[in-house]
């Protein structure tokens, strides 16, 4: 319980079990991706970045900074050249969630189309459970919806 902040937050009970996950060919230390909808459009090779970075960088709407570090990991130094506010929807028709989401456009080669980070993942209430491959939300009328990343 958060105490102190006026309000009381609820979380759906998610279960994480490798019962219903995929079958491994081999370990594993994958990164997440998948694909969803972003605006009327289904968009594959989404990386899922689950790590909280020390140079996260908040951009303000009237302006950016010139340059931010995306990702430790790949050590990329990109350039914003905008930003973009479309809807995204995690998961199918009948469970979903449905948010819209500022999204930073960079002009960077890389074999992603969109990379998720923190921000949205906390308004989805997500939980990642990158050893079963699987990744679970908080679907619009508050059960949970699973999605699943194949090996």
């Amino acid at each position: 319980m958060i105490t102190g902040c006026g309000s009381l937050i609820t979380v759906p009970t998610t279960v994480l079990n490798d019962r219903e996950g995929h079958v491994f060919n081999s370990s594993h230390n994958d990164l997440m991706v998948v694909e969803l909808k972003v605006a009327n459009a289904l968009v594959r090779q989404i990386l899922i970045n689950a790590e909280r970075l020390p140079q996260e960088t908040q951009i303000p709407r009237k302006g950016y900074h010139t340059s931010c570090a995306l990702n430790p990991r790949f050590r990329w130094k990109v350039t914003p050249l905008g930003m973009i506010y479309l809807p995204l929807r995690f998961g199918d028709k009948i469970k979903s969630q449905n948010l819209e989401v500022d999204f930073l456009e960079v002009d960077v080669p890389t074999a992603y189309n969109v990379i998720s980070g923190c921000p949205t993942l906390h308004k989805v209430k997500a939980v990642i459970a990158s050893y079963l491959l699987q990744f679970q939300y908080e679907v619009d009328d508050g059960s949970v919806g699973k999605l699943f990343k194949d090996q």
